[in-house]
């Protein structure tokens, strides 16, 4: 993907002012409601100081959701448009929109694309190290806080393990893939713990940083295989202490436009029940 360059007005800032994608919203629903706000009537209304207001309204005019003039924030054409597309969860939209008009988000993806074929993904050590070298604007700051976003709206994933962030592929590889990559994995874990039943919650991080796939997608595609394929794939549950349930890291989502979640990676449900752990005693798999 080209890199697009942002022109120098209104951007004499260096640095993001961090804010998350839920205060994006509610700032932007605000300003609609009369046209337009100032940093007084924003610290107000959500008990901030007016310094953190003006921070904030800065930098959605920097996102040009808003507008400048007179002291005042003023709304324009892509205030609605941005707050539509939260109220309809689109989740690509925004993801879209912020591509087009946001440069600290533009950098980081594009920093993140040019490793989607690579088996791993970055860590934030890693991703600065690139920005620097690249002579983007992204400081640790900037990275955490874009990267909440881009979590949030589908876009990457963080290795629930480790941390590293990769960009999700859109779509699903095919079946074949997907079982040569399952069965791999499963070995490397087989021979690095000596065991046979594996953690569910570690296969679908490994194999879903290896094929930059969704967890949905990596769950839909196991389920699948694992029908096609009873008595070979065995699944299990867990008790309720087990080290299956323990991850470093939570999984953010954007579950409406007023919440942002964490939650923890579960075990893989089928029907009602939950499984937390796999072995695979037949290699003839079938797809």
């Amino acid at each position: 993907m080209m890199r697009k360059r942002l022109t120098r007005s209104a951007r004499k800032r260096r640095t993001i002012r961090p804010l998350t994608l839920r205060r994006v919203y509610e700032v932007c629903a605000l300003a609609l409601k009369k046209g337009w706000l100032t940093d007084g009537d924003l610290s107000r209304i959500m008990n901030i100081k007016v310094r953190r207001a003006r921070e904030i309204l800065l930098e959605l005019v920097r996102m040009n959701l808003l507008s400048t003039q007179d002291g005042k924030f003023h709304v324009n054409e892509n205030t609605k448009k941005i707050v539509c597309l939260f109220n309809q969860d689109d989740r690509e939209g925004i993801h879209s929109y912020l591509l087009d008009h946001y440069s600290f988000y533009r950098d980081l993806i594009y920093v993140l694309e040019q490793h989607i074929d690579d088996e791993r993904g970055l860590s934030i050590h890693e991703i600065l190290t690139e920005g620097r070298n690249l002579g983007l604007n992204l400081n640790r700051t900037a990275v955490e806080v874009l990267v909440d976003w881009c979590e949030r709206l589908g876009i990457v994933q963080r290795h629930l393990y480790s941390g590293r962030i990769y960009i999700v592929r859109k779509g699903k590889p095919s079946s074949e893939v997907f079982r040569d990559c399952l069965l791999a994995s499963y070995d490397k874990f087989v021979q690095k713990e000596d065991i046979v039943y594996v953690a569910i919650p570690k296969l679908r991080e490994d194999v879903c940083e290896r094929l930059k796939i969704s967890r949905e997608v990596f769950d839909e595609l196991l389920k699948e295989l694992y029908l096609k394929n009873v008595g070979k794939i065995e699944l299990c549950g867990a008790p309720i202490v087990t080290s299956a349930k323990e991850i470093p890291f939570k999984m953010k989502i954007l579950s409406s436009v007023q919440v942002d979640k964490t939650v923890a990676s579960p075990g893989l449900k089928i029907a009602d029940r939950i499984y937390y752990y796999l072995a695979i005693f037949d290699y003839e798999i079938t797809v």
